[in-house]
């Protein structure tokens, strides 16, 4: 028996429940660098490649139910590109290209608390950040806002078995 299957046969530990959110705010490159390339070359990480992983990770785990029907944002840094992604390109998933991806996170966690404020709590959005960059963090929880270190969050969503040629294409 291979390690794969021994990998396969081995019980799941229980993960902790998401909790109940409306919408996700995910840090696009630090979930990579966090997760998705453990180990791996991370000398084009920003490349599309490299992007469209996390995106098919997230995109399939919502069409599977992961997240009790929460919206995802995941936010990079940089411009949108000009070519190929699409700024929705799954049910529930929109891409964010900003200047600076942790400032544009903090602004939108604390839109949502200054709105949480103003309006009655039914009517109030629930967000939660991905995101283990310590100051980004910080500044979400100083706004009230729940934060997940990427590695837990993605743990919800099932890895999708990629060749590896797949992950290596130039952008």
């Amino acid at each position: 028996m291979s390690e794969q299957d021994d990998a396969a046969e081995a019980p799941r530990p229980e993960l902790p429940d998401l909790p109940e959110v409306d919408l996700w705010l995910v840090d696009g490159f630090n979930a990579l660098h966090a997760v998705l390339l453990d180990g791996e070359d991370r000398d084009h990480f920003w490349r599309a490649a490299q992007r469209e992983r996390l995106i098919e990770r997230l995109a399939a785990g919502l069409a599977a139910g992961v997240g009790s029907g929460a919206r995802l944002v995941v936010v990079f840094d940089g411009r949108r590109p000009v070519e190929g992604e699409a700024a929705h390109p799954a049910p529930g998933l929109e891409l964010v290209f900003a200047p600076s991806a942790d400032d544009w996170i903090v602004k939108r966690a604390r839109r949502a608390r200054a709105a949480a404020e103003d309006s009655p709590a039914a009517a109030r959005e629930r967000v939660g950040v991905v995101s283990n960059d310590r100051q980004v963090a910080g500044r979400c929880r100083h706004a009230g806002t729940p934060v997940w270190a990427p590695g837990a969050f993605l743990a919800h969503f099932p890895a999708q078995e990629t060749h590896p040629d797949e992950r290596s294409e130039p952008a």
